[in-house]
């Protein structure tokens, strides 16, 4: 059917508000450069001059051009002028519109779970990090060390010891170095950061006290020490010795301390130097020093012994204070069977071999004889 002028028009005015993009802009184009056309051709016709008309004259030629870039053929022109189809298109739009909003904003989100968990995981590498440098052991150089003892005024004739435990001070497993003057002794703990240094009176009566069977755990103990460095070189002497002993749940690992005041634990290796810079006195209190058939002599020769295993006497040292203590005991006024019980009990007890008595025996007749008695 063949559409009136007045039908055409108003097509043409639907389709320049519903049609698509491309058909508006086709449409709104021929508007604008026929009316460029008219308005230039007029001014020139009016005495606007040759400038005016030659541009006149341009946009018309581009009007021209416009009009025949696209075919909008009748058909073309319904489709173009379906309010209808331009109100379903709308809704498509601004639906496809939230989609990609609603998309937009999950992606969002997911990035946001995904950046939360690469926190994590930095978090836990950090952790892990942190882990690793504790086995890194200790990175402190020789000058360093040297440093140090200037600097707080360490006594030349200083020791090495490691304390095993301090909880009040918040000490584990922590190298030191001991030394004394006329009126205290010092510890300079080496630590991650700066040393600390401790001082505490020397006392008449100052004791270390034996701490027996402590349980351990070889693997997981003194780890920065299993690093090769200058202090794990120096201070691996003074590493506790391990042994294993049997309980009722099985066999467990073990280690021997010496305990100073109330909770500074050194290891069984760092004893020797801790009397012997200290002076203190060896405190032993268990079943056998509580036991009342042993007399003072048996005791003192028990601690010598417990002292000698645990390594802070040396063989040569233990035969030294084994022999003066039984030849002060053979030359005492004492009944010769209760001198026999004390070599008895001390050979029971694995102090003295049977030479030890056999020899202490003959040399009590012979001093005895040589008294006159």
């Amino acid at each position: 059917m063949k559409l009136s002028g007045r039908e055409k028009m108003s097509r043409l005015v639907d389709a320049m508000i519903y049609g698509d993009s491309v058909t508006k802009r086709y449409l709104y184009g021929i508007v604008l450069l026929t009316l460029g056309t008219v308005v230039l051709a007029g001014a020139a016709l009016l005495g606007g001059g040759i400038v005016v008309g030659l541009s006149a004259m341009i946009v018309a030629v581009v009007d021209l051009i416009w009009w025949q870039s696209m075919t909008l053929t009748a058909d073309d022109l319904e489709k173009q002028s379906d309010k209808e189809r331009y109100i379903k298109e709308k809704k498509a739009l601004e639906i496809e519109k939230i989609r990609q909003k609603e998309e937009k904003k999950k992606q969002k989100l997911a990035d946001k779970e995904e950046k939360t968990k690469e926190e994590e995981d930095e978090n836990q590498i950090e952790k892990a990090l942190g882990k690793a440098e504790e086995n890194t052991g200790y990175t402190v150089t020789s000058e360093e060390i040297r440093y140090m003892l200037k600097r707080y005024k360490a006594k030349k004739d200083h020791r090495e010891v490691i304390i095993d435990s301090c909880d009040s001070l918040g000490l584990k497993e922590s190298p030191a170095y001991i030394w004394a003057d006329k009126k205290n002794f010092y510890l300079l703990v080496l630590t991650d950061g700066e040393p600390v240094k401790l001082d505490y009176p020397l006392e008449y009566n100052m004791k270390i006290h034996y701490v027996n069977g402590t349980k351990a755990s070889p693997e997981t103990e003194y780890r920065k020490f299993k690093v090769t460095s200058l202090v794990s070189l120096a201070f691996e002497p003074f590493l506790p010795d391990y042994y294993q002993k049997r309980t009722e749940r099985g066999t467990s690992f073990c280690k021997n301390l010496y305990r100073f005041g109330k909770d500074m634990y050194f290891t069984n290796t760092s004893a020797k130097n801790v009397f012997d810079i200290t002076g203190a006195d060896f405190e032993l209190n268990d079943e056998v020093t509580a036991d009342t058939s042993h007399g003072e002599d048996f005791k003192n020769a028990y601690k010598a012994n417990v002292l000698w295993r645990d390594g802070v006497l040396s063989s040569e040292e233990y035969k030294e204070m084994i022999a003066g203590l039984l030849s002060s005991l053979a030359r005492a006024d004492i009944r010769f069977d209760a001198f026999n019980r004390i070599l008895e009990q001390m050979y029971e007890y694995n102090f003295i071999t049977k030479a030890y008595v056999d020899f202490y025996i003959g040399y009590r007749k012979k001093y005895r004889e040589n008294k006159g008695d």
